[in-house]
């Protein structure tokens, strides 16, 4: 920062901020269908009708893929958040929590899914804990 102003590497930061959290989120939802696909091969051929696994154990399996990208795209939206903004990180962190908690709760309100609201926002609060610690006083 110059003379109080912000420097035009600051500004480009600060525009890369969300572009951080679409690529965090991007990069979950390619995790989590990779986690699906998976889980799709696990399930025995005669388990599958019309393109769908009727196992017993898949309905579990995938909500535990379902909880685990939405925790990991709110924990890696916080991280890169916080990272691409050029100062002020733990407001970044938290205003990119809130931001988040809010969006969250209408897809879970839109998809009856609360378990992955819990699980998102847990670990959103989780990551800006840690990036709380990790920043401290150069937040």
């Amino acid at each position: 920062m110059t003379n109080g102003a912000p420097t035009i590497a600051d500004v480009l930061r600060w525009l890369l901020v969300p572009v951080a959290a679409a690529g965090a989120w991007a990069a979950a939802i390619a995790v989590g269908f990779a986690l699906h696909d998976l889980i799709e091969r696990m399930c025995p051929p005669e388990d599958f009708v019309s393109g769908l696994c009727t196992a017993s154990w898949f309905p579990f399996a995938e909500r535990v893929v379902f909880c685990v990208s939405a925790a990991l795209a709110a924990g890696l939206i916080v991280i890169a958040c916080t990272f691409a903004a050029p100062r002020h990180r733990t407001v970044t962190a938290v205003v990119v929590l809130i931001i988040g908690t809010v969006a969250a709760l209408a897809m879970a309100m839109a998809a009856d899914a609360y378990l992955e609201l819990v699980a998102a926002v847990g670990t959103g609060v989780l990551a800006v804990r840690w990036l709380r610690r990790r920043h401290g006083a150069r937040a």
